[in-house]
């Protein structure tokens, strides 16, 4: 069974296409793993060059992403993981909520950031029902500022996972080099375990959904 993964937030420069990257890296490592790419820009495909692992679907417009074999469910993959882009449009982002198992908000810690991204998880993600959470990134490691974020993100009852992602300069090194931060050794060593524990908790989450769909369905 396919599960779709789409990494979506409209604030550009959250680390979508890094939290995409890494953790279909680490997916890849135990399931097969496809990419669709929304950005016009290619992102994913400029990061990993010619010569990557994965299977990529340029899907820059909707139009683009209904005209893949029946819908994306049908490419017979473990995961597809969608990469979406800044500013992405409100029927965009409506579609890609109703056709994803989950949703993973990339959002840095700085209220520039944390109101829009509330806002849009207020207008399309709770609407549509569609299980997320918010994954804080480029946090400053010694900082107490993140605590006081998932405090507040606790409190207003949005779900977000327990590791955030770090501030390293193994990612700028990762896409000079063409690679994901799994693929260069010890160099990146704490953002590996980032990503790992965050993969982790993901599939955690999506197993206890699994779980509570056959229990519910065991019922009738």
């Amino acid at each position: 069974m396919t599960t779709i993964l789409s990494i979506m937030n409209p604030k550009g420069g959250v680390a979508k296409t890094t939290t995409t990257i890494n953790l279909a890296s680490y997916l890849g490592r135990r399931f097969s793993v496809a990419l669709i790419d929304m950005d016009p820009q290619a992102s994913i495909q400029s990061w990993l060059g010619k010569e990557n692992p994965f299977k990529i679907y340029q899907a820059s417009r909707l139009s683009h992403l209904s005209s893949l074999p029946s819908n994306p469910k049908a490419l017979a993959f473990d995961f597809i993981l969608i990469d979406t882009p800044a500013g992405i449009k409100a029927k965009y982002a409506e579609v890609i909520s109703q056709i994803s198992d989950f949703v993973i908000v990339p959002c840095k810690t700085s209220k520039l950031d944390l109101d829009p991204t509330l806002a849009f998880v207020d207008s399309y993600l709770i609407p549509s029902q569609t299980p997320f959470k918010l994954l804080l990134t480029q946090v400053i490691a010694s900082s107490s500022h993140n605590e006081k974020v998932q405090t507040f993100l606790f409190e207003q009852r949005v779900p977000f996972f327990r590791t955030s992602t770090r501030h390293y300069q193994a990612y700028m090194q990762a896409t000079e080099q063409q690679k994901s931060i799994f693929d260069m050794g010890y160099s990146a060593g704490s953002a590996q375990n980032d990503y790992q524990q965050i993969a982790l908790e993901l599939l955690e989450t999506l197993n206890v959904q699994a779980l509570a769909k056959n229990r519910s369905l065991n019922l009738y």
